[in-house]
């Protein structure tokens, strides 16, 4: 068994988990190590939501938004308590009700924006088990593993793949994930996708469009780097504005009171 299985209790490290632990060292122990339990947030949920029910639509088992609302509601909320979840947005608006109330014009803007593509020349690419539509993703980074979920891939009219991403929240992506799925897909199909697309639900719109080509060096040094400290149980605190909105800051070594963790043992 690795370091990295014994300290996490998982062979291989996503992106988020990357992402997190480069974010802050201190709250990703907390988080994924020690797992503190935290509240869930609205706009987490509500991600969720729409990411299940555009599956439901786009694998066509269900032929309406109201059908695929109501069933990705129903799936995503079986293992969670509705009234603990934390609202979001500016003024906290972004409560039960808002998102009830968005996600219908949410998932209407989605299918207008996938049949304007696919009536216009794009496809869905083919992979073995069908429409590349919510598959995963398995290979190594920097002689880690790591494992990925994509939401979308399609192919243009001229036969260029592009991996798309869907967020509900607002636009400040960066490059690197759609870059580590890129290198992801060609380890596990041989395929190579030229371009990646943030499609941003809120606006309905692809902000930029990435050219896959980042150097593999850079991206396999970023994930042996996080590797070696999580394996190393180095976890360093990130002081900064977000920590009052961090939700384990009380159990915080820089910030917060350690010894109460003991509760949770």
């Amino acid at each position: 068994m690795s370091n990295l299985e014994l300290v996490t209790g998982k062979r291989y490290l996503s992106f988020s988990a990357v992402k997190s632990y480069a974010n802050c060292g201190e709250q990703f122990r907390l988080e994924r190590i020690v797992q503190i339990p935290t509240a869930g947030s609205w706009a987490l949920f509500g991600g969720k939501v729409f990411h299940t029910a555009t599956e439901y639509l786009d694998k066509g088992t269900h032929i309406t938004i109201e059908l695929a609302l109501a069933d990705a509601w129903a799936a995503e909320a079986k293992d969670v308590d509705l009234d603990t979840l934390r609202p979001g947005g500016r003024g906290k608006v972004e409560n039960q009700e808002w998102w009830a109330e968005k996600l219908p014009e949410y998932l209407q803007q989605y299918l207008a924006w996938r049949d304007e593509r696919l009536n216009s020349g794009w496809s869905w690419l083919s992979l073995d088990s069908g429409p590349a539509i919510e598959f995963s993703v398995r290979g190594t980074l920097g002689g880690v593993e790591v494992v990925g979920y994509v939401d979308r891939a399609m192919v243009n009219p001229d036969g260029e793949v592009f991996v798309i991403d869907l967020k509900t929240g607002s636009y400040k992506q960066g490059r690197e994930q759609l870059d580590v799925y890129g290198q992801l897909m060609f380890q596990t199909y041989g395929i190579r996708p030229s371009f990646g697309q943030y499609y941003m639900a809120r606006k309905a719109e692809i902000p930029e469009t990435f050219a896959l080509d980042a150097d593999i060096s850079s991206l396999a040094s970023w994930w042996e780097i996080a590797e070696r400290g999580i394996s190393n149980e180095v976890f360093i605190p990130n002081p900064n504005p977000m920590c009052s909105a961090c939700q384990v800051m009380p159990f915080c070594r820089l910030k917060g009171d350690p010894s109460s963790i003991a509760q949770f043992n």
